[in-house]
């Protein structure tokens, strides 16, 4: 049974962490494969989306992503330049005649609202695909970015709109990091889960996530992965200074390093540390719910 927190619309729970290489994927998978109800898996890691090596969900649609982009009719152009003033991201550039920096481009569309000889058009521009599809009762979607394409943020949120739209518990495994699209993954979440390791590293950019999990007034929990390889008293001292409670601690097993190279869920290529992702499903209802 799904916690309450989620009787409005889905419940959400974002799987995050401060830096690359901390076994984010490993604990997301995980919780997708044992939650307590029908549940659906989303990457919001669309540079570099690998769930599905791990899932290996069937595809049953795939869709490319679309932005509107200006284009600019030089013939009804007059250079005044307002489009490059209104435009907060500088991508367009007006020496004469306008120019567009594509790659900095967020789609606002606000030069072509504002531009007052009406020479501005958008055309759709493909800058990635959204792809869905199921494994066993588990439902998959993610994005990925066109190779050369500068921002996934506004791909991040079509995937976060999409898997809202039909699941009523979603798991997202967001990048690594706390840049924008980390926080478009983690935005309007009922629970921001962090997966660290006991490194002065990894502490480090805990500490950065938590600051992103504050200004987003998210309630935290924490995973410490590869436990008793550093010092976790370091991570649960700083935990517990925060008041975010350690709802897991997953050992440094040179197991569950086999497991990931084959593209194993941990929890199913080592079943007894099932009951160990269920006890971190019941801290995280608990937190959510509060």
């Amino acid at each position: 049974m799904v916690s309450p927190v989620g009787a409005g619309g889905p419940l959400v729970v974002t799987v995050a962490s401060g830096k690359g290489g901390t076994g984010k994927t490993t604990v997301a998978v995980s919780l997708a494969v044992v939650a307590p109800g029908p549940v659906a898996y989303a990457d919001c890691d669309v540079e570099e989306p690998d769930g599905a090596l791990f899932l290996y969900p069937t595809i049953e649609e795939e869709r490319p992503f679309t932005q509107l982009l200006p284009r600019f009719d030089e013939a009804l152009c007059d250079g005044c330049g307002l489009c490059h003033d209104v435009c907060a991201y500088k991508a367009i550039l007006v020496a004469g005649k306008p120019l567009l920096f594509a790659d900095r481009c967020h789609a606002c569309g606000a030069c072509a609202a504002l531009c007052p000889r009406g020479a501005i058009r958008e055309e759709p521009v493909v800058r990635g695909t959204v792809r869905s599809g199921r494994r066993m009762g588990l439902a998959f979607i993610e994005g990925r970015l066109a190779v050369g394409e500068a921002s996934p943020t506004a791909l991040v949120r079509e995937v976060r709109r999409d898997v809202e739209r039909d699941h009523r518990l979603v798991v997202v495994d967001a990048a690594p990091g706390t840049s924008c699209p980390v926080i478009a993954a983690a935005h309007r979440s009922h629970f921001l889960l962090l997966v660290t390791e006991p490194t002065p590293l990894g502490l480090h950019d805990l500490a950065l996530a938590v600051e992103m999990g504050r200004a987003l007034g998210l309630p935290m929990g924490v995973v410490i992965n590869r436990s008793g390889e550093g010092d976790d008293g370091d991570v649960e001292r700083f935990a517990a200074s925060q008041e975010i409670p350690v709802l897991a601690r997953i050992p440094f097993d040179r197991r569950i390093a086999a497991a990931y190279a084959r593209g194993e869920v941990l929890t199913e290529a080592l079943p007894e540390y099932r009951e160990r992702v269920e006890g971190l499903w019941r801290g995280i209802l608990s937190a959510a719910a509060r």
